[in-house]
This record gives structure tokens, sequence and C-alpha cells, in this order.
């Protein structure tokens, strides 16, 4: 089997395996409002912004078992310091409601809400019912060609709810119906005049964590050829290199969608140093006795990029990860030397082993633990393995093919 596709199996493996072991709840502190409006502080299930619409699971307790509510069930919840939902019914056709937890983006005189599941906004103002903010697609057909326009018809709803404020007018025209755009109008309106009454969430869709990182990897080659030209690199037995590495990483998070799952970048530089002492017998009208002398030398910055899925309670948070691994080859040299020996004659060739690329990718997968050190400040380690490669010139490939593998591990610290 290819080593890349070899490597598609592992990850997609990986992924499967992961979406299971990260689908553990993750309780923090929060409240439901039951129908009588009381309110009962308690534990709610962190999930993602898609199931948070539909259900949740809360109980009154850490040591109780928890309970499953739907929207119709309770009037609202949040969790503390973070999210906050009601339950409100939609009209999803002329035909059709339903009954779902919005999130409450801004609470006033008038309401902002997002509904995740269709990534819709909707507002509510005392005196009306709840409204979607639409726009619309038109298409329109001219001399035989189609030509599309949006009708933005929120413009006309957020103009009829924010009337009685005049000094907002423009801005109603210019806001976009995107998170930001909307929450500031709305919080603008509401505390437009001599009332001042707005609670406005807290939102963070995005959190970036740079990090030093530094460790040590083993990796190793492997030629084949059908091809008996080549059978100096198929036979070669490179011993495994050990380097060290350093370099920098940035993860980032995207809250709003689930705090258990980062994408990792990260920048390193490294050396590998391949080396091979290798005979072979070959037979032609007499017995060749051949001894090869291979070295491969790379410089090069590697370019790791992971999906990581953490477990994102306690002060170590166990992670999976996998992705693909770029290299950029700065410097590359290699050298082969020839001992052919026959009948009592030894004759010495060298020149150039491999046709350096200068790019390999691979697929990786890995685990690690990060252990955090306060609010800001994380300790990491991990180890990893990839495989795949691609050291040689697209002209060579069909001559003979190389498997690299690489085994990693690294520590770092994040900020």
């Amino acid at each position: 089997m290819p080593a890349f596709l070899l490597s598609f199996y592992l990850i997609l493996l990986f992924f499967l395996a992961g979406s299971q072991t990260f689908a553990q709840s993750d309780f923090r502190t929060g409240y439901i409002v039951i129908p009588n409006k009381d309110t009962i502080q308690g534990w709610v299930d962190n999930r993602s912004e898609m199931k948070n619409a539909r259900q949740i699971f809360f109980k009154r307790s850490q040591n109780t078992e928890p309970v499953k509510y739907e929207a119709v069930d309770l009037l609202g919840y949040g969790l503390t310091g973070n999210k906050m939902y009601e339950s409100k019914q939609l009209k999803l056709d002329s035909n059709t409601t339903n009954i779902a937890f919005l999130e409450i983006l801004v609470k006033g005189k008038i309401s902002l809400y997002h509904f995740k599941e269709n990534s819709y906004y909707y507002v509510e103002k005392s005196g009306y019912t709840l409204l979607p903010l639409l726009q619309t697609e038109i298409k329109v057909v001219h001399e035989g060609r189609n030509y599309f326009n949006i009708r933005k018809d929120y413009i006309g709803t957020l103009q009829m709810l924010m009337a009685d404020c005049s000094a907002l007018r423009k801005e109603i025209d210019q806001t976009s119906i995107t998170y930001s755009s909307l929450m500031s109008l709305v919080y603008k309106y509401n505390n437009c005049g001599s009332e001042s009454n707005s609670i406005q969430t807290k939102r963070k869709f995005l959190i970036l964590n740079v990090g030093l990182i530094s460790g040590i990897q083993s990796s190793s080659i492997k030629f084949t050829s059908q091809n008996a030209e080549f059978s100096y690199l198929s036979n070669a037995q490179f011993a495994p290199d050990y380097q060290p590495f350093g370099g920098v990483s940035v993860k980032t998070t995207f809250p709003w969608i689930t705090e258990k799952v980062s994408m990792i970048i990260e920048a390193q530089y490294s050396k590998n140093h391949y080396y091979s002492d290798s005979k072979r017998t070959v037979l032609s009208s007499s017995y060749k006795y051949i001894r090869d002398e291979l070295e491969i030398n790379l410089d090069y910055i590697r370019f790791p990029v992971l999906i990581r899925f953490t477990y994102p309670k306690g002060k170590f948070r166990p992670f999976l990860q996998a992705g693909a691994i770029y290299d950029i080859v700065l410097n590359n040299s290699s050298h082969w030397i020839s001992e052919e020996e026959s009948s009592q004659t030894v004759t010495t060739t060298e020149g150039g082993a491999v046709d350096i690329h200068d790019s390999q990718l691979y697929g990786t997968i890995g685990a690690g633990v990060e252990h955090r050190l306060s609010k800001k400040l994380s300790f990491f380690i991990e180890c990893r393995g990839a495989m795949g490669g691609n050291l040689i010139n697209s002209g060579t490939t069909s001559q003979y093919r190389i498997h690299t593998r690489l085994l990693t591990l690294q520590a770092g610290i994040s900020f």
C-alpha cells in the first residue's frame, strides 16, 4: 500500500476514534429557567452550538445524574459568565413551527438572538413577534444572461423597529448581517435616548495562543525500485537519524463552535543526515561484489498543520491530533561512493546519490497532554508519528520511490 494512502487511512481512523473519545460531557456551572420562571442553579453540559440549540443536559450537583431538557421544557438556560439561551418558537415556513434554544447576543429594548442551526439572526421588541433578519438573493434574466442581486429585507425590519431613534437611521442603512455589525447596532439602539438598558454577551469568536517548541525527532528513509540500475538505493540500509529541532507554534481555537477543537500551525527548523554502508552482489559474466556508501544531508523548514481534539477540563488536558506536514528543503546534498570488486580488481566511482526535491509532504497523527500553569500560560508535551514524503524530483519517481517515517517527541510552552 502506498505510504500516502496508508497515512490517509490512519488519519481517518484517528478522527473516527477521536470523535468518540472526546464526545465526553463537559459540565460547567450554569442555570436553567423552568416554566414557572424559577431559576435553578447547577451544572450545564457545554457542547457545540448546534447541540446547544436542540437540547441540554443539566444536573443540580456534580454527583447527580444529568437530566435532558429540550426547548419545549424550559424558558431558557445559561452557562455562568458565558452563553445564555432562551426558548423561542420559530416559524420555519408557512406551515411549520419549531421551538428551539436561541443564543442571546443582546438583551434590552430590542433583543438580538442567533440560531446556529439555520445561521439566522432574530430580533424581538415589545409589541412585536420574534422577527428574522433576512436577505434574499434575487435572480434576474436579461438578454439570456443571469444576474444576481441581494435584497436586504433585514434593513426594513430594523428601520421599523428602531424608528424611534433618529440618530441611527444612517447606520441602519449601512448595517451588514454579521455578528459584530448587528451587535453594535442593537446595543446602540438600546442605549439611545435617556433610557439605557442593555445586556450584551461577551462572545469570543477566536482565541490565539502563541508558543515556543523544541524536541527531538527520529527520521528514517527507505528506497524501493524495480530497476536494477538503482539497486544501490533499494539495497541501502539507512540508519535512523536523531536530530534536535525548535520552532514556534500558533494555536487557534473557535469557542463559538466548540472549545474542544483547535487548529495548530507550527514552523520548525531542523536538519537530517542519513548514512548507509551496504554490500550487494551482482551476477553478470562473473560475480561482482559492490560496496555502496551513501550520504544524504538536508536542511529544511517544517510546517505541521494539525487539527487537535482536547479534553477541555482540569489542569491536565489530554489531546489527540492529526494533520499534514509540509517540508521546504533549504539546502541539500547527496553523495554516493561505489567500490566494485571483480576478478581481484577494485573500481571506485562516486557522484550524486539522488536528485533531491525541494519539498515533501507527510500525514501525521499524535497525542499529548497540556498542563495549565495559569489562565494564559500552558506547558505541553506530545509524541507524533508521520509517514509519506517525496524527496525525489518528479522526473525520477518512476525509477525509484522513497518512504519516509518520522517519530517526534516535543515539548513547549504557550501563552
